[in-house]
């Protein structure tokens, strides 16, 4: 049996006609003050969050809507834009429509340009820190920003009520749980103040004579509390609220949508509708109806918290469409094709039962244009891209490949680390990996780092320290005040310091000389992007807290704490040494034949030269193939034609990028599985040109 791939060819065009008036979710009927659309990396956010606003500014023409895109890796703009060889005429966008693709760097800049003053003048009233103390800790730009910021000025747009919707186009599941999760980090960082404010206000009352008034500075804190607690109100109000989960009908997708559900349900956040993206509709050809008939058992066996419930939640599916969903006309056809929730129950009433599947097609070769397996100088390796691309699957199969070795380079010791806050690689060796290096293989180790485990343990530790050199110092003298202050050090760094702690911690592994190389699993490219920056960024954090314990060392003694501070230093000196050196760390991009997907690849591999960091190779997955002989079905017929010509446009954007190309199949869930697709994807022999010659044989 023969493979063949179409790497030429145009997007082919099927235009719907006209279709019948559909019922449409009530996100979209009566809609909320805030919606917000969240999910995976690469299920279909920025698709279904931009098609929802601009229905809902179709509707309401005399009212205000306004699209906000939360990614550090704003794909909106890209999902407006129609493809280069879209037949289908151009419309704009609505002009009660406004869009922003939030820069949280920006807009930190601004909030600290507006109120650093204040901060200074806090700080002054303070216990023991000054307002040079704290104005080095207000300057740090560190990875949570982008979720504080956004949160902060989403809650100001909704406050102010000028929009009659804001929809929000958020970052993959990890980071968006960080943003709904604000007000708890604020009441965090406003007890951290108050405790700095206490023994001011108590000397301010002590020698008032008459009660006194809060004073511009406490109003101004009053005031962001106001706006924070509001915030909440509104993220738990199911009138004024709804988060829309958007998922995959893949096994990985599903079990990060059932966790972010049940964290939704947690934190009070209602949600109702969810979107299934991409299923397949029927009679799509053998290729596709088997992978139909495998989505269709997935839907049928969702867990508990995803199963639709009459009045409680609904499913509302999107089919796989022939032309990517891009550009005005395109998105505002989405609801046009949306499946209504009863449609759904009807395919799974019709469905294959799971044990009379027919057996998925394997295509004979798997993988096209092989690149290189990196050399044993190798030290650290990223996979990276666009969520949903397949990058835990490709680091797994990389890792796998490295510890088993070949008839050209011997086995190595490897660990294989994700640092995703939505873990996923579990599931894709389909067994546990925990918080510790845990043994998966001869030579293969797996763990999923705890960021946050890992500031806290520094947390704990400097706390424990403190309270014991108070004790000792003062004998027992209560300090409530000035305890509550200094404990309070820690809890002023921006959410994503912890981030900044697991890349260190991945260099401690590595020069423990355990592990030969470490494979990491990253979180998706714009949170990637921020991690690049970190051991800059981790620099500047040390060098504020150093500055402050040098500055009391006379009566603020921690050996423990410093030394474990000294320690990230030089980790995070590492750090930046080996990123950028060439040879010891190595960032492979992967990506999949999506106009989308491709924009966000050029951005990925700029960033990297901008950085210094080596690019050696490139991962094209989940590309859609068809038998030599056997007639194409319309649907992937446009498939394939689409994705042709997307994968020359790669080869054009990379022309001295060694590319290897992926076939759709079933997916590799387990160490055998994955030991093939390694084996198949990556070589110690030069790989011949990929994409270059208009098909693989």
């Amino acid at each position: 049996m023969r493979v063949h791939c179409t790497f030429t060819g145009a997007f082919m065009s099927t235009p719907n006609a006209n279709s019948a008036p559909h019922a449409l979710p009530g996100s979209l009927t009566e809609p909320p003050r805030l919606l917000l659309v969240g999910g995976k990396g690469g299920v279909g956010k920025t698709t279904f969050a931009t098609a929802s606003a601009i229905r809902l500014a179709d509707t309401f023409p005399t009212e205000k809507f306004l699209l906000v895109s939360t990614d550090p890796a704003h794909s909106v703009a890209d999902c407006l834009r129609p493809a280069p060889t879209d037949p289908e005429p151009i419309a704009d966008v609505p002009a009660n429509l406004q869009i922003v693709e939030f820069d949280a760097g920006q807009s930190h800049k601004r909030f600290m340009d507006e109120h650093m003053a204040r901060f200074k003048e806090l700080a002054q009233r303070g216990t023991f820190l000054d307002g040079e103390d704290i104005d080095g800790f207000l300057k740090l730009s560190l990875p949570g920003l982008d979720e504080l910021m956004a949160f902060l000025q989403i809650a100001v747009w909704a406050y102010d009520g000028r929009y009659r919707t804001i929809i929000v186009d958020t970052a993959p599941t990890g980071h968006t749980l960080r943003l709904l999760q604000m007000p708890e980090f604020f009441q965090q960082w406003m007890g951290a103040i108050d405790a700095m404010m206490a023994k001011h206000r108590y000397m301010a009352q002590l020698f008032s004579r008459r009660n006194r008034t809060p004073d511009e500075l406490e109003q101004f804190l009053a005031g962001l509390q106001e706006t924070f607690t509001s915030a909440h109100e509104l993220l738990t109000d199911p009138a004024r609220c709804r988060f829309v989960p958007v998922f995959l009908a893949e096994a990985m997708s599903i079990a990060e949508t059932d966790d972010l559900v049940r964290k939704l349900s947690e934190l009070g956040v209602p949600h109702r509708e969810t979107f299934c993206n991409r299923v397949i509709p029927a009679a799509s050809g053998p290729l596709l109806q088997a992978v139909a008939a495998r989505q269709l058992s997935l839907l049928a066996d969702l867990p508990p918290a995803l199963r639709p419930a009459p009045g409680k939640a609904e499913i509302w599916y999107l089919p796989l469409q022939e032309n990517e969903p891009t550009g005005v006309t395109r998105l505002r056809r989405v609801w046009s094709d949306l499946q209504p929730p009863d449609a759904l129950t009807a395919r799974l009433a019709a469905r294959v039962p799971a044990d009379a599947l027919p057996p998925l097609p394997e295509p004979p070769s798997l993988v096209h244009g092989a690149i290189p397996l990196p050399d044993d100088r190798a030290r650290l390796i990223l996979l990276a891209g666009k969520g949903g691309v397949g990058k835990t699957t490709i680091a797994c199969s990389l890792a796998h490949r490295l510890a088993s070795g070949d008839g050209n380079q011997p086995p190595r010791r490897v660990l294989l680390v994700s640092v995703d806050p939505a873990h996923s690689m579990a599931d894709c060796l389909a067994g546990p990996v925990g918080p510790a290096p845990r043994k998966l293989a001869d030579n293969l180790w797996g763990m999923e780092l705890d960021a946050a485990a890992e500031f806290e343990q520094l947390r704990d530790l400097y706390r424990e320290e403190l309270q014991e050199f108070l004790e000792n110092l003062m004998g027992g003298a209560d300090l409530a005040m000035d305890r509550e202050a200094m404990e309070s050090l820690l809890d002023l760094a921006p959410p994503g310091i912890d981030e900044v702690m697991a890349m260190v911690r991945v260099v401690e592994l590595l020069d423990g000389n355990a592990y030969d190389t470490v494979v990491l699993d990253t979180a998706p490219t714009g949170h990637l992007l921020r991690l690049l920056e970190l051991p800059e960024l981790a620099d500047q954090w040390l060098a504020t807290i150093f500055k402050i314990l040098l500055k009391y060392k006379n009566i603020l003694k921690l050996p423990t704490a410093t030394a474990k501070l000294i320690q990230i230093s030089k980790g995070a000196k590492r750090l930046r040494s080996m990123l950028t050196d060439g040879a010891s760390a190595h960032l492979i991009p992967v990506s999949i034949p999506t106009e989308m997907a491709l924009s966000e690849c050029r951005d990925l591999v700029q960033a990297c030269n901008n950085a210094h960091v080596s690019v050696p190779a490139l991962v094209l997955n989940q590309v859609a193939w068809v038998e030599i002989g056997v007639r194409p079905s319309a649907l992937l017929s446009a498939l394939m034609e689409r994705e042709g010509s997307a994968i020359v446009e790669y080869s054009h954007s990379f022309p001295a990028l060694p590319m290897a190309v992926v076939l759709r199949h079933g997916p590799p869930r387990g160490l055998q599985a994955l030991g093939r697709l390694g084996a198949a994807l990556f070589s110690a022999r030069l790989p011949h040109s990929a994409g270059t010659t208009g098909e693989a044989a």
